[in-house]
């Protein structure tokens, strides 16, 4: 990730540029100054010189005088040594200034290619901003910024701690945003898998539909009757019509209840069978399907039951019936077991085994 730079860095820069400007020209002025003095003392040196040469020619002038102006050699040399004195003293000094002048410009070359190098950071950043503000304003600004940032580190945490969360956090969030990804192609491809079981669902649904359907009056026809089933899937509806022999010139039967005892009983014969058909399971029960059957649809019924289970030798079908079943006693593929008639007038039941069963 890039470095990011604090705007209040950038407003140090800034404030640090700004002094260093005023530096220098601070260090110009005193350089001015200095070069100044270093010229007046020149000047005055070289009047000095002037002068001490003038003195010298006086007196070599006056040597020829000597006994005359022996009393002022004295005071003449003194003059001399103080004048070397001086000129030694200003040498030392002009060498010292110019050495001063030379740290400062080094010094300055540095400030200045500091200044350059932190406008250009700065400038990299954001432009460069004219502010008529003065530095004790510039200053004041900076300490609230830093108190800020110290009260926002406190209570937040140190920028490395939260730099450190948030890359935490982007990893994370780039990982659920490839998980989501990825489960948004998977959906996709569930719905269209969905989208074709519902389908294929549908198509199966209509075929088994057809099915039952067909069975259904296949079974009603071995007596003669005609029926239609009507299935309605959105609303989970079954409508069963039958129409008996003696009203084959009549409409169909929509109301099951207006058929005969025996005659409904032989329809839900009908449907149960032709339900069986579509449905696996191992086990089949069915419990006093003929009491209300005559003689007829009780024959047709139990000769369709056993037709049944032959075809599904796969499956057990067990049938509990009140009626007689001596006609069935003796099939190969039949078990019969009959039980006891009840004691009427016993006071608790006997639950012990005492039925009887016939094995063919």
């Amino acid at each position: 990730m890039d470095d990011v730079v604090n705007p209040a860095d950038v407003a140090g820069l800034q404030d640090e540029l700004v002094q260093h400007n005023d530096r220098i020209g601070i260090l110009t002025q005193q350089s001015q100054t200095l070069t100044e003095g270093c010229e007046e003392m020149t000047h005055q040196y070289d009047e000095q010189k002037a002068e001490f040469n003038a003195g010298r020619l006086k007196a070599q002038e006056t040597l020829d005088k000597m006994d005359q102006i022996k009393g002022g050699i004295g005071s003449l040399a003194v003059a001399v040594s103080t004048a070397k004195g001086h000129q030694r003293h200003y040498e030392k000094k002009h060498r010292e200034l110019m050495e001063d002048i030379a740290g400062r410009q080094r010094e300055l070359d540095r400030m200045d290619k500091r200044v350059r190098e932190d406008t250009a950071k700065a400038e990299s950043i954001c432009e460069r901003v004219q502010t008529q503000r003065t530095v004790k304003d510039l200053e004041n600004e900076l300490k609230q910024i830093e108190k800020v940032i110290a009260e926002e580190e406190r209570r937040q945490g140190s920028r490395e701690e939260i730099v450190r969360t948030y890359k935490q956090l982007r990893d994370r969030y780039d990982e659920t945003e490839k998980t989501m990804k990825s489960l948004q192609r998977c959906l996709v491809k569930l719905g269209n898998m969905m989208e074709k079981r519902v389908k294929q669902l549908k198509v199966y649904r209509q075929s088994v539909a057809l099915r039952i359907k067909i069975l259904f009056q296949s079974l009603l026809s071995q007596r003669g009757y005609c029926g239609v089933m009507k299935f309605d899937h959105d609303k989970k509806l079954l409508m069963v019509e039958v129409k008996v022999e003696e009203a084959k010139k009549t409409a169909m039967t929509k109301d099951m209840k207006a058929l005969s005892g025996g005659e409904r009983s032989f329809t839900t014969v009908c449907l149960i069978l032709s339900l069986w058909g579509t449905i696996e399971s191992p086990f089949r029960i069915l419990d006093e399907f003929d009491v209300f059957m005559d003689m007829v649809n009780r024959r047709v019924s139990m000769a369709m039951l056993l037709r049944a289970a032959r075809e599904q030798c796969n499956k057990q079908y067990i049938f509990l019936t009140p009626q007689d079943l001596s006609a069935h006693i003796g099939a190969v593929d039949v078990r019969t077991h009959r039980l006891h008639d009840p004691d009427r007038n016993q006071g608790t039941l006997n639950f012990d085994r005492r039925g009887s069963s016939h094995d063919d």
